[in-house]
């Protein structure tokens, strides 16, 4: 499954993070990012442990205090194509229907 790629971003609940990374084969190569809540970056390594006893490398998110405007402000090429990209989808109302959207998952994770 991770035969394409040198990136895994892990975004799971805590509660199933185990058997996710147990269906995983990880490479020397892969860089693990690790969005999940409340999983110290050392139990990731030891969950994501490949024959040989090597890990994958483990980086944490940065923490950004700004809006989300402002982080891809700074991450992305004034005039570039991941601009043109989100300029089209904000002209086409994109970021609304998605905030609705993260809403209502919001709304029901924090409800059960």
């Amino acid at each position: 499954m991770l035969d394409h790629t040198t990136a895994v971003l892990i975004a799971v609940r805590p509660q199933v993070v185990r058997d996710v990374l147990a269906e995983l084969t990880f490479r020397p190569d892969h860089v693990v990012v690790s969005a999940v809540a409340g999983v110290a970056l050392a139990d990731l390594r030891d969950r994501s442990r490949r024959p040989g006893g090597s890990s994958p490398q483990a980086k944490p998110l940065r923490r950004h205090d700004g809006t989300l405007d402002q982080l891809a402000a700074e991450h992305m090429t004034p005039g570039g194509v991941n601009e043109q990209y989100r300029t089209a989808l904000r002209e086409a109302g994109v970021p609304g229907h998605l905030a609705h959207g993260l809403d209502a998952v919001l709304a029901r994770l924090t409800t059960q």
